[in-house]
């Protein structure tokens, strides 16, 4: 205990480098998304855990190197090399593993991936290669940046995702027809399921406006046509999984 105590002590600036560089890339990260995503709504969980995350990890990432360096004093063998280089990837996916928490949350897949990435981060400053972390993101900002610039995936602002409740005794092959001819460029039936013990038809649509169209008078114009039963109207750029 003395010995790792004493090790520890030794490489304090290092360590502490190393969780400052892995606090500093997280910040730096955190602040590129607020910018990127401030016009899509974002709640400011992600914001937070983008800063804590690395820091987190690279410290699990140096006590890695000191419970392997540990195993190597103690045994001094050829082999506990290789039982540290495993307890080092084993404290790695242990950290990788906690992130299976968050998908108790309703998180879309891209959050999830910048999850893993500031995790990344944060274990390859623990383990001292900072320079190899600032390029990864570096590189990540530029494409992230590149993509907010093009519009990539390239969703229309018109695009909308449309579900609306019909009684059952409406046809809904054709009971929309007129109102989507003139409000809407597009509108493709995607999914239909029956409610209220078969009472009513739900209707999911995928949807453009035309251009001007008024999206007031098109929600009024089928809450007449509906009955007023339930009408949802969802951007795509804003459309999460599993909603």
């Amino acid at each position: 205990m003395l010995n790792s105590l004493f090790n520890v002590l030794q490489d304090l600036w290092a360590i502490i480098f190393s969780l400052l560089a892995s606090l500093v890339l997280g910040f730096i990260f955190s602040l590129t998304f607020v910018k990127i995503k401030k016009n899509d709504g974002i709640t400011k969980d992600i914001p937070i855990t983008f800063i804590v995350f690395p820091f987190v990890s690279a410290a699990l990432a140096i006590l890695g190197l000191y419970l392997s360096d540990s195993i190597v004093n103690q045994i001094g063998t050829t082999s506990s090399v290789t039982e540290a280089r495993i307890l080092r990837a084993g404290i790695a996916l242990m950290s990788v593993i906690t992130m299976t928490r968050f998908r108790s949350h309703q998180r879309t897949t891209e959050e999830i991936t910048y999850i893993f990435f500031v995790t990344f981060i944060g274990l390859a400053c623990g383990y001292g290669y900072v320079a190899f972390a600032c390029i990864v993101e570096v590189v990540l900002i530029l494409v992230l940046i590149i993509l907010r610039l093009i519009n990539y995936p390239f969703i229309s602002p018109r695009q909308f995702k449309l579900k609306v409740t019909i009684p059952e005794d409406l046809n809904y092959e054709h009971v929309f027809d007129d109102i989507f001819e003139k409000y809407l460029e597009v509108a493709n039936l995607g999914k239909i399921r029956t409610s209220d013990l078969g009472t009513m038809f739900t209707l999911n649509y995928e949807i453009i406006f035309k251009k001007d169209a008024s999206q007031k008078e098109f929600i009024d114009a089928l809450r007449e046509r509906n009955g007023n039963l339930n009408i949802q109207l969802t951007s795509k750029k804003f459309d999460k999984i599993g909603e």
